[in-house]
């Protein structure tokens, strides 16, 4: 069973400075990292409704990237 997970990290952007952001770890059964997004929202919550519906629909990892970029509308 593949898990995703969210991480809060802190960036730095010229523009703005430094700032709180979301990404989404995917971990697989033994708890190790199978695929990483950093930077995906400054939004918590719709980062965790996120991980929740890649884990609900036990998303591939190698399709985490896609996911993200069409929940982004990239």
């Amino acid at each position: 069973m593949i898990r995703y997970l969210p991480f809060k990290e802190r960036l730095w952007q010229d523009e703005v400075g430094f700032y709180d952001t979301y990404g989404i770890r995917a971990l697989d059964e033994s708890g190790s990292c199978v695929a990483l997004i950093s930077d995906v929202s400054t939004d918590e919550p719709t980062v965790v409704a996120l991980c929740d519906k890649c884990t609900r629909g036990q998303l591939a990892p190698l399709h985490l990237y896609d996911v993200v970029e069409d929940f982004l509308g990239v």
